[in-house]
């Protein structure tokens, strides 16, 4: 008998041991802002619990759905029936509009997780040229510190209107001359008062630019007063323009092939140079005409014997890789753009291992 009560009594203790924890409750458990302005900066509200459980209740963590948002929080442990806070600053800044935002309290108390949140609606900052023209040059402000092109063939010319902005206070802006300088791109505008924004005009002639490719980039300084010492870049991609052709006349027009299409070299060692030619053939009806061969990558030097092949004439094609601070599987891609109108540009793929 005497067992059974010490049996009992320990039990007894043991759940009275366990069911003691803490229990945050939040006297709020959202809060609603209203209507704020983003050029204001954060605001914050804090939030009180009190913990209505019979141990002390630690907040360990406050995890938050937004970057925007940054909580503070009672470090140390409170008392049964004692208060604590949780504190959200939320940050408007390009945060325009309703927002609605919640913080997940984790504590070492039952239950160990909690959530609150924070509502309301941001009215966006007033925007100013800086803002729509962020990149500058001179007393001219640009959406954009590249000219962007895009794709275009050697057809015609090809122009591109871009929004500027005259940040000048007095001075208005005027082309000094049309011409850039380089050759295949000139520029127009109307004269832009101070403060006012206005649109330039970019020509570009590809087949002055007489380059064909992915990216291609000039380094160009705008024809206008008080030009700074800094240039621009036009970014554009040329392929060759074909006229429409019927199955007859590309029968007769020049014609590309390869011996190959992709190459897989054997492993070399880092700093080895290794070396693989492919055959090119015109087999069109018309002289064809290698444009452009080139990689990507400067450790690759692709060359060919001639570039100009009469019909059914071959050339070689020599590639050498340069593996020097290169290890590991290897893919590069050597490029050929030809007057062919069935394929204009061509792709070898090259393969290797290099080891160390």
């Amino acid at each position: 008998m005497r067992h059974f009560f010490l049996l009992l009594c320990f039990f007894l203790c043991t759940i009275n041991v366990f069911a003691q924890h803490g229990k945050i409750t939040f006297i709020e458990r959202e809060h609603a802002f209203g209507t704020i302005k983003e050029v204001d900066g954060p605001v914050s509200h804090t939030f009180v619990f009190i913990n209505k459980g019979t141990s002390p209740l630690r907040v360990k963590e406050v995890d938050v759905s937004c970057g925007c948002t940054t909580p503070e929080w009672t470090e140390s442990a409170v008392a049964p029936n004692d208060t604590g806070f949780i504190t959200a600053e939320f940050n408007p800044d390009n945060k325009p509009g309703e927002f609605e935002k919640y913080l997940t309290i984790h504590t070492d108390g039952n239950p160990p997780i909690d959530e609150i949140k924070i509502t309301g609606f941001v009215i966006a900052r007033p925007t100013v040229p800086e803002d729509d023209y962020p990149y500058e040059y001179g007393s001219l402000r640009l959406k954009d510190r590249n000219f962007k092109i895009g794709l275009i063939s050697t057809e015609k010319e090809e122009s591109r209107v871009f929004e500027v902005y005259n940040q000048s206070e007095s001075d208005t802006l005027r082309l000094s001359t049309k011409q850039s300088n380089v050759a295949h791109i000139q520029f127009a505008f109307n004269d832009i008062p101070p403060k006012s924004s206005g649109e330039l005009t970019l020509i570009y002639d590809p087949n002055k630019k007489n380059d064909f490719g992915s990216y291609l980039r000039d380094k160009i300084n705008l024809p206008i007063s008080h030009t700074p010492d800094d240039s621009m870049t036009v970014i554009t991609s040329i392929e060759e323009y074909f006229p429409p052709m019927s199955e007859e006349e590309l029968a007769q027009a020049p014609n590309i092939s390869f011996s190959k299409e992709s190459v897989v070299l054997p492993n070399v060692h880092t700093g080895e140079v290794s070396e693989a030619t492919i055959t090119v053939k015109n087999t069109g009806k018309q002289t064809l005409v290698l444009h452009k061969v080139y990689s990507s990558c400067k450790c690759i030097n692709a060359t060919v014997e001639a570039d100009s092949l009469a019909p059914e004439e071959s050339t070689n094609l020599y590639i050498k890789f340069d593996t020097k601070n290169r290890k590991g599987a290897q893919t590069k891609n050597i490029i050929i753009y030809a007057n062919s109108p069935k394929q204009p540009y061509s792709e070898i793929k090259l393969q290797t291992r290099v080891l160390e």
